[in-house]
């Protein structure tokens, strides 16, 4: 379980590193 979840957050899709890139430009703004 432990590896799968490390895996998920170090791999992330484009997709998920695209909306967590305009959360953070939100949270800074």
């Amino acid at each position: 379980m432990e590896k799968e979840g490390w895996k998920c957050v170090r791999k992330p899709t484009k997709i998920e590193t695209e909306r967590v890139r305009g959360e953070q430009a939100r949270n800074i703004t």
